[in-house]
């Protein structure tokens, strides 16, 4: 099909086009085929992923270049997946593509999953392991793919791989299909899907593989594209600025410290040509375990003797790199931190031969703990002075006691945004809840060297289907929050309970308020009593720390009824990863407005942003981020054009800060304000559900 004139209308499956799509895709196409930038938000329903699939795929074949598709989730990889087969089966196109993970998700060798290692520690032993000979502890799974090394042994040979991989080729493959077959015949997954991506036209994958720099390198490599002959497509853009921040984050423990101290004193070096490395090496990692273990110790004591309600323990404090590098050489006695540099990196390759020789010994995978060590302090003298770089001490109680750690973050996201931009040949952004202005910014995007377009859909379904409401009277501000105010909140929400007639989403600001609206202080009117007992629902909750597959049970559970409650968090799983069409459901409650946990990290990044955004600090890095999560409760219920819902937004905050929700939600003919009036939101809410459409 390379090199066809294809045409946008050529690949959309889904006729009649919905109001406004053919004329966004036609615009996005257009940009795009010159090499411009283009974001679009646009609500739930408006069909993005279809439209951003149809706009791009002329230019695969008119220019012979991939899509490389980037989603937050895994099982927005999937929906991506199936459009592109709806797609190929009704236009009778033959599309290639692939939703591909990272090394976590697609590995299958026990050894390795058991130690539960960091995301550059696996990259690091995988790559040990390959080098390996398999009966020398090297990884069978990769065998397959070393050259000139097949034996009896092993169920394949070089022919067989190529026959193996044809089976994938030119077709659109689902990730279990991969993992299911590798499994039978003891193949890595995660590469022969490497392997296969240079011959697919549409690569799904989440933001870590496009922007995270060393993860980027090879991840090119394999497609056999250069950025300049790729298409960028980011799914949820808005997650996109945070998602590089954290990607591109580096910690330092006291636990790796100790694991490292562990491997010097086992591993002590057998020749005398090696004590250069090694004795200055293991003295400086003696006495930071030291300098942290007496940190820990002090801070021990203040959590003990303090008012930790008054004199709260800060979970995050600041500090200037260079003037702690000072306590920092003292402790370890070397003399400047170039000399400190120096005994760290000279024993690189003796840390090497450690970890090799531990994986020999225990005859399993472990993680690298003093590659990682050496890799911290290289972050930190990069940028110990750059200013869009915070340092932080991190301390957190745990059973009792206080666990410390060294934290180098990151604060100006363009720094990795922006270099991809510049050199990919063309961009779409897709969100519902983005605001423009912040996303440009923060991206970098109004500053590249292409075209840039931003543009706006409307809300494309009957507006008589859909009831925004704000309520006053109560409000989940910190001072405000006492037994009345939650018995205020529960009181709100029975009257929702009572006047809605279908599956209702809860999401509270946080688990902590959460749990006070279930206090056994509020007797009656403890919400779990007023779900269950007084109005008969089936009751659903989301818990901390629950594991995946438990959730998704405790999900297909609430969407299996047509009245049950699922009581959640805001920026939790529920609230943002999973959809709820059609009467799965139809009425989400937002209780209290989301302001985030200021930290001394917000607070550096509003600094930080006030000099390089006009004084937006605030706005940038602390409102937009706090809003958002409301925003993106709210489109829960609203996917189809046929969905019928009523989002609630409970804190009389959100008049407040009303130009930040999402357009369709202030429509004037959507939104309504509610008084502190008792029975007032139950008739607003009953008038909506009795009215037919």
């Amino acid at each position: 099909m390379n090199g066809e004139n294809f045409i946008p209308n050529d690949f959309f499956p889904y006729y009649p086009y919905r109001k406004g799509q053919r004329e966004i895709i036609e615009k996005i196409n257009l940009n795009l085929v010159k090499k411009g930038h283009f974001l679009l938000s646009a609500p739930n329903g408006t069909g993005k992923s279809i439209i951003a699939l149809t706009s791009n795929l002329p230019l695969v074949y008119r220019k012979n270049m991939k899509i490389i598709y980037l989603c937050r989730t895994h099982s927005q990889n999937d929906r991506i997946i199936e459009e592109l087969t709806k797609i190929n089966s009704e236009n009778n196109k033959s599309i290639s593509g692939i939703s591909i993970r990272g090394r976590k998700n697609m590995c299958i060798n026990d050894e390795i999953l058991k130690e539960k290692p960091s995301m550059k520690e696996l990259i690091k032993t995988c790559q040990k392991l390959r080098k390996k000979d398999v009966k020398k502890g090297g990884c069978k799974y990769y065998k397959l793919f070393k050259e000139d090394d097949f034996d009896e042994e092993f169920n394949f040979n070089e022919t067989q791989l190529e026959d193996f991989l044809r089976e994938f080729r030119n077709k659109i493959i689902e990730i279990s299909e991969i993992k299911n077959k590798c499994q039978e015949f003891d193949i890595c997954p995660y590469y022969l899907t490497r392997t296969l991506l240079k011959d697919m036209d549409v690569i799904v994958c989440n933001y870590l593989w496009l922007f995270h720099p060393f993860i980027r390198k090879i991840f090119l490599k394999d497609v056999g594209n250069s950025v300049e002959d790729c298409i960028l497509i980011i799914d949820e853009c808005h997650n996109l600025p945070e998602a590089v921040l954290d990607i591109n984050k580096s910690t330092l423990s006291l636990n790796r410290l100790r694991n490292c101290e562990r491997l010097l004193k086992k591993y002590r070096p057998s020749q005398a040509s090696e004590y250069d490395a090694y004795r200055p090496f293991h003295s400086v990692v003696k006495k930071l375990a030291t300098f942290f273990s007496l940190k820990e110790a002090k801070f021990q004591i203040y959590l003990k003797r303090a008012n930790r309600k008054k004199n709260p323990l800060p979970e995050l404090e600041k500090f200037q790199p260079t003037h702690y590098m000072k306590e920092i050489l003292k402790a370890t006695r070397v003399r400047n931190i170039l000399h400190f540099m120096e005994v760290i990196t000279s024993a690189k390759t003796f840390c090497s031969i450690i970890h090799n020789a531990e994986q020999a010994v225990e005859g399993h995978i472990l993680r690298d703990w003093l590659g990682g060590f050496i890799e911290f302090w290289e972050t930190w003298y990069s940028h110990q002075d750059d200013e869009s770089y915070f340092y932080g001490l991190s301390k957190r109680e745990k059973k009792g006691f206080v666990k410390i750690s060294f934290k180098i973050l990151p604060m100006d996201s363009r720094d990795f945004i922006k270099p991809v931009l510049d050199q990919i040949h063309s961009s779409l952004h897709l969100s519902g809840t983005v605001i423009p202005e912040v996303y440009e910014n923060l991206t970098g995007l109004n500053h590249v060297a292409n075209n840039y377009h931003q543009d706006t859909m409307e809300y494309p379904f009957d507006k008589k289907n859909v009831k925004t409401l704000i309520v006053k009277g109560v409000s989940s501000k910190n001072k405000e929050r006492n037994n009345e105010m939650y018995m205020k909140f529960n009181k709100k929400i029975d009257e929702i309970l009572s006047s809605c007639p279908v599956n209702i989403g809860i999401f509270c600001v946080g688990y902590a308020f959460k749990d006070s609206l279930n206090s056994k202080n509020l007797v009656n009117y403890q919400l779990r009593n007023l779900i269950e007992n007084k109005h008969s629902r089936p009751y659903y909750e989301e818990f901390r720390g629950t594991s995946t597959d438990k959730n998704n049970h405790l999900v297909e559970e609430f969407k299996s009824h047509s009245n049950a409650v699922l009581l959640g968090v805001l920026g939790g799983r529920n609230s943002e990863g999973k959809d709820f069409p059609g009467k799965d459901m139809e009425t989400v409650v937002i209780v209290g407005f989301p302001y985030g946990y200021k930290s001394a990290y917000i607070d550096e990044k509003i600094h930080y942003y006030d000099k390089i955004f006009n004084y937006k600090g605030w706005e940038y890095a602390y409102l937009e981020p706090s809003i958002r999560k409301a925003n993106q409760a709210a489109g829960r219920p609203i996917r189809t054009d046929t969905d019928k819902g009523a989002i609630i937004f409970l804190d009389k905050r959100f008049l407040d800060q009303i130009d930040y929700l999402s357009k369709w939600l202030k429509d004037d003919k959507v939104l309504n304000v509610i008084n502190d009036v008792d029975g007032q939101l139950k008739k607003e809410l009953k008038a909506f559900w009795d009215y037919k459409t």
